[in-house]
């Protein structure tokens, strides 16, 4: 709410008082004194026009920037003479975010700059939050994350302390774009869906659109398409009513990665078309040449090199144009792969070269890698195998980040493996002995029936007979009896064989027994399933320093958090020491590793008390998945492999078997 000011409204037009002045004396003296009265009352608040004009360059902002800088101007026109910073500063962002999405950067900047100073002049948090976000937007734009992320979160805690939940909706949604582009996927999912929650109380069906977008592109990401498709489908919904062009863009386009993906090329090229329709309306460079790009790979799949390099061609000065190094190092790469399909392996090396150059300025692993293979595949064709064996390792190292050859349980696995056999021979056994049984009890009702036939023809033997029925009898009560107890023993043989003693979870042959069972299930539905490793960092250092007793109650404590906050399916495991494993069944790469974040982030926070002392615990996990046809052994060593590299790169983290892949426009 803006504050009025007491204080006396500036004169209008003062370069000519002087003018004034010497003409005094032919001026009323009724004139003069309206003229005294303006000056000595408060200025008039700004007409509710002015704040109308504000709230419709905002709306138009991302949609209609040209359109938007105008009621930008109207609104200032109307506060002429009057005296409201807050609303001037709260235009000054809305200019600065305008000119961003018109590509002018630099303008953006100095926007953001003096939007900030008048923040801090007037002393107002949200004002404050509001440039810090607009900041934040600057800074992702340019793909520097750390900066955009910290400017994201000292806009959230403002937001938070001042109780707007409007903004902090808005900050969270900013913080799970980052994060996204990040490749921190549990993250991003938090950070959207807390603010979806805000959103839903706050009745705002332009936010929930976007949030449903932003879900849908994580489903994405996830290979989880059906999902994806029906969050933009959602998201569809809620803008159906908005008229927002820049976000039904944003849809359009993701639709089409999901067909594409898919390869339902026609599909996913009649919404990149939609898309790039959306994006010429609009004026926007980078929206343009991303639909471009599309399309471009579209043409591409379907076997049209020529028709796939004119698009991309067409595309290039418009990424440049917009300053989207991204977009620019994704065109190049695009480019050298149509090209070198042609046989123009000089051009093709060139656009790598430059895709190459571009990637490593941006925060994208997964770019770069594309960019080195391309780089490493053209060399090769065109002779020159150690300059691509140089790029083949240089691709290779990155993708060594997760990976390494290092073996350590396989005695293990094999003493594991003759346990689980021995187990089912037992089991067998009891099975076994429990038919006979069956059988004795089946013979004891045919002679009992016999005797009842041999009442009727031997009368002077009915004593006989129901002392014979008695003694059948208690043998049966007997047997039903040592039944019971057989199998009473049988459930505590079956618990103490599975069952760890001191941590009360599944032990390593119960583990491998049952990820035999859910390798069947795999192969039989196609769905996949993930393995976690963890282990206890410095467990030794814990027993040497405060004794076995205290490290017993390490792994009871870390045991009983992971049985928590595991889901009902999941099966969770002591594999030997201080060593756990999980098998989690239908869940990909990328699922197990943010459930694995979240729960060394649980185990980093809490503590286990011994006495007066606080011992802190933390993990290191390593995340494989099961992608058949693979021998869950291996799957196991992957998870092995990317523990130990946990371990190398410093303990209380969590490393996968694979990187992240590319990522669609966030909204």
């Amino acid at each position: 709410m803006a504050v009025w000011s007491a204080r006396p409204s500036r004169p209008l037009f003062p370069g000519r008082r002087r003018v004034y002045n010497g003409a005094m004396k032919r001026i009323p003296a009724w004139i003069l004194a309206a003229g005294l009265l303006s000056i000595l009352l408060p200025a008039a608040p700004p007409a509710p026009d002015c704040r109308t004009l504000a709230g419709e360059a905002e709306r138009l902002c991302d949609t209609a920037p040209r359109e938007a800088l105008a009621k930008i101007e109207a609104a200032r026109r109307c506060l002429a003479g009057h005296e409201d910073p807050r609303l001037a500063c709260r235009l000054t962002g809305i200019e600065g975010r305008a000119r961003l999405n018109l590509g002018d950067t630099a303008a953006a900047r100095q926007r953001f700059a003096e939007q900030a100073r008048q923040a801090d002049r007037l002393g107002d948090d949200g004002l404050k939050a509001a440039a810090a976000l607009d900041q934040g937007l600057l800074e992702k734009s340019l793909s520097r994350y750390p900066e955009a992320a910290a400017a994201c979160r000292r806009g959230l805690e403002l937001y938070e302390r001042i109780g707007d939940r409007s903004g902090t909706a808005q900050a969270l949604n900013q913080l799970g774009n980052i994060a996204d582009d990040l490749g921190q996927y549990y993250q991003a999912i938090d950070d959207y869906l807390r603010s979806l929650r805000l959103a839903e109380q706050l009745g705002d069906p332009g936010r929930i659109a976007r949030l449903q977008n932003n879900i849908g592109i994580i489903h994405f990401k996830l290979k989880e398409y059906d999902a994806a498709l029906a969050s933009y489908g959602q998201a569809m919904a809620f803008e159906a009513g908005q008229g927002n062009q820049r976000r039904l863009a944003n849809l359009e386009n993701n639709i089409g990665l999901v067909h594409f993906e898919q390869k339902h090329f026609a599909e996913a090229a009649e919404h990149y078309r939609r898309a790039l329709e959306l994006e010429r309306r609009l004026g926007s460079p980078s929206g343009v040449g991303n639909s471009l790009t599309s399309l471009g790979e579209v043409e591409q799949a379907l076997g049209k090199p020529e028709q796939a390099i004119a698009l991309y061609r067409q595309a290039l000065p418009l990424a440049v144009e917009a300053r989207d190094s991204w977009g620019e190092a994704l065109i190049h790469a695009d480019l050298a792969a149509s090209l070198a399909a042609t046989g123009r392996l000089a051009e093709a090396h060139d656009e790598a070269e430059k895709s190459l150059e571009l990637a490593r300025t941006t925060a994208a692993p997964d770019l770069e890698m594309t960019s080195r293979r391309a780089l490493a595949d053209i060399l090769a064709r065109r002779g020159r195998p150690v300059e691509a064996l140089t790029q083949f390792r240089a691709y290779h190292d990155l993708y060594e980040r997760t990976f390494n050859d290092e073996t350590r349980r396989r005695t293990g696995d094999l003493q594991a493996r003759y346990e689980a056999e021995r187990h089912r021979r037992e089991v067998e056994a009891l099975r076994q002995q429990q038919t006979i049984q069956d059988l004795q009890a089946d013979r004891n009702r045919l002679l009992i029936r016999a005797l009842g036939l041999g009442l009727l023809l031997l009368a002077a033997l009915v004593v006989v007979v129901l002392g014979n029925l008695r003694h059948k009898a208690r043998a049966n009560a007997l047997i039903a009896h040592q039944n019971e107890e057989l199998t009473d023993a049988y459930h505590r043989l079956e618990e103490a064989a599975r069952t760890d003693p001191l941590t009360r979870l599944a032990n390593r042959r119960d583990v491998h027994e049952r990820l035999e069972n859910e390798r069947v299930r795999s192969e039989r539905s196609h769905k996949a399933f993930a393995i976690v490793l963890s282990d206890i960092d410095h467990f030794k250092a814990i027993n040497d320093r405060w004794g076995h007793e205290a490290g017993d109650r390490v792994l009871v404590a870390v045991a009983e958090t992971m049985r928590r906050t595991l889901r009902k399916q999941d099966v969770v495991g002591r594999w030997g020491g201080e060593e756990f494993i999980w098998v989690l069944p239908e869940t990909p790469l990328e699922g197990a590793r943010l459930l694995a974040e979240k729960i060394r982030a649980l185990i980093h926070e809490q503590s286990v008390r011994l006495g007066e002392t606080e011992i802190r615990v933390t993990l290191t996990f390593g995340v494989s998945a099961y992608d058949h046809p693979m021998d869950f052994e291996h799957c196991i060593r992957l998870a092995d492999q990317a523990l130990y590299r946990g371990k190398e790169a410093g303990r209380d983290r969590v490393e996968v078997a694979a990187p992240p892949l590319t990522s669609p426009a966030a909204g």
